[in-house]
C-alpha cells in the first residue's frame, strides 16, 4: 500500500468535486442527497458524526460539482444536473447550470498561513473568523436556462 495515502473514514455519498479551505476544513458535494457539505480535517476519522451539513436542497443543488473560493471568505459552487445527461436528458425549458455563492469563512488552502495573518488585521471580524456563519443576503444562487441564457439570483 502506498504510504503516502491515508483512510481516514468514508464519506456519507460519492462526489464528483471538492476542495480544502485555508483553515483545514473540505468542502464536497454529497451527490445522494443534493447537498454540499464539510470536514474539518483536524478530526482524525472522517464519519457520520463528524460530517457537518453545509446546505442542502433538491432543486438547487442537483450535482454540486466545481467549488473555489475567493479573497473575501466565500466559497462558489457549480451544478449541472448531469443526472438528467445520462438518463432522461436535460429540459432546457428549466434551469440546469447553477453557480453558488455561501460564506464560509475561509480561502483556499493555497494561501499560506503567513499571508493569512498578514490579512487577518485588515479584514471586519467576520470576514477573518474562520467558522461558518451566516451573513444575511450575501450567500446567491446563480442559474442559467440555456440556450437563451436566463439569470436570476434568490
Amino acid at each position: 500500500m502506498d504510504t503516502d495515502v491515508i483512510v481516514v473514514g468514508r464519506k456519507f455519498s460519492q462526489s464528483d468535486g471538492l476542495t480544502m479551505g485555508s483553515n483545514g476544513l473540505l468542502f464536497y458535494g454529497v451527490l445522494s442527497s443534493n447537498a454540499i457539505s464539510l470536514w474539518n480535517s483536524s478530526d482524525s476519522v472522517l464519519d457520520p458524526s463528524n460530517e457537518i451539513l453545509l446546505v442542502q436542497s433538491d432543486i438547487d443543488l442537483q450535482w454540486p460539482d466545481a467549488f473555489s473560493f475567493d479573497d473575501n471568505g466565500y466559497i462558489y459552487a457549480t451544478t449541472n444536473r448531469m443526472q438528467r445527461a445520462h438518463s432522461s436528458g436535460y429540459n432546457f425549458d428549466e434551469v440546469n447550470f447553477r453557480i453558488l455563492r455561501i460564506y464560509v469563512g475561509s480561502k483556499s488552502y493555497q494561501h499560506s498561513a503567513k499571508e493569512l495573518l498578514a490579512t487577518e488585521g485588515t479584514n471586519s471580524a467576520d470576514e477573518s473568523d474562520s467558522s461558518i456563519s451566516s451573513r444575511p443576503g450575501k450567500t446567491g444562487i446563480l442559474g442559467l436556462i440555456l440556450p437563451s441564457v436566463f439569470l436570476y439570483v434568490l
